[in-house]
């Protein structure tokens, strides 16, 4: 939620001060993204809750108005919803990579007035049922993906017991 704010910030040379506010606003979403899906989901939190949160800084810090940060919000969850989480590991830092180069990517399509319409999947026509329908999707709908994922990372366990 702050890496992609700052390259873009100074890539577009703003200030301090903007960078800060970009920052702030970016965790207040991501916050209000991770109240709506749960600490615990088979849904990837880092990837969506801060490229959620990282797009409506970038969208604001390039000058985008209320609708096209809303719009960037969109886009990213469009994007990025089912992504999942298997365990913090090495290939969690891909996914940041993932969600932040969509991030910016969502910022500057909205910026060109270009979102997800709300007739695709969860998108709703505000951005706070988009969210609440995001928190649908992770918590109680990613639960069977979660005892999937479980199953598979403890069968290589097994696995590996079972050579020694």
């Amino acid at each position: 939620a702050i890496l992609p704010i700052y390259a873009v910030a100074m890539r577009i040379h703003s200030t301090k001060d903007q960078m800060a506010k970009a920052v702030a606003l970016s965790h207040l979403i991501t916050i209000y993204v991770k109240i709506h899906t749960g600490n615990l989901s088979a849904l990837c939190g880092c990837s969506v809750a801060a490229a959620t949160g990282a797009t409506a800084a970038i969208a604001w810090l390039m000058g985008g108005d209320e609708r096209q940060i809303e719009a960037a919000m969109k886009n990213i969850v469009a994007n990025l919803t089912g992504m999942i989480c298997d365990g913090g590991k090495v290939g969690c830092a891909l996914k940041l990579s993932t969600a932040s180069a969509a991030a910016v990517e969502s910022a500057m399509l909205a910026l060109r007035n270009i979102v997800v319409p709300d007739t695709n999947g969860i998108i709703a026509a505000t951005i706070e049922q988009t969210i609440i329908n995001l928190g649908r999707v992770s918590t109680p709908g990613m639960i069977n993906t979660d005892k999937v994922i479980m199953d598979v990372m403890l069968g290589k366990e097994e696995q590996k017991l079972a050579c020694w």
